[in-house]
């Protein structure tokens, strides 16, 4: 059987001292039926952005302690069976002479992602989701110089 795999990387750069969101996500799902999380890099500081799970919604039902994916490591998950969240992160004081690093890079899989590509959602997926005031796909276009590509134009490259 052929499965569409949808990989991206995601890299965040931490401005900020004082904790805030780092994904622009709280609890959720990403509607995928399989999902994995690989971490490529941790900045020294970079402090919080844990990743945790939980069986509800509303947090109430946390399946782990937070915790910290370090360089190698992943996490391979249900996706249309649990939750997932990143905490809030911030960066920490950066000493004299030392040079700043408040970078978090991931490498997301997501299987099947034939329904991505064509804008529809997962079937098997049908975990509820919060409204999150947050948009990235909003401030990631109007940070975008040039053409931006859309799932419609990405699916000709399949």
């Amino acid at each position: 059987e052929k499965t569409v795999i949808l990989v991206q990387m995601q890299t965040s750069c931490i401005k900020s001292l004082t904790r805030e969101t780092i994904t622009g996500q709280g609890i959720h799902t990403d509607g995928a039926d399989r999902a994995i999380l690989i971490c490529l890099h941790r900045g020294q500081h970079v402090e919080g952005a844990l990743n945790q799970f939980h069986k509800a919604l509303d947090g109430s039902m946390p399946l782990c302690e937070p915790k910290a994916l370090g360089l190698g490591e992943a996490v391979a998950f249900k996706d249309n069976e649990i939750y997932h969240y990143v905490t809030p992160g911030n960066k920490s004081r950066v000493k004299e002479n030392e040079q700043e690093d408040a970078t978090r890079t991931i490498i997301l899989m997501h299987s099947p992602a034939d329904a991505y590509m064509r804008g529809l959602p997962n079937e098997s997926n049908l975990l509820g989701a919060n409204p999150f005031s947050v948009k990235l796909r909003d401030e990631a276009e109007n940070q975008v110089v040039g053409r931006t590509a859309t799932v419609e134009n990405a699916c000709d490259h399949i």
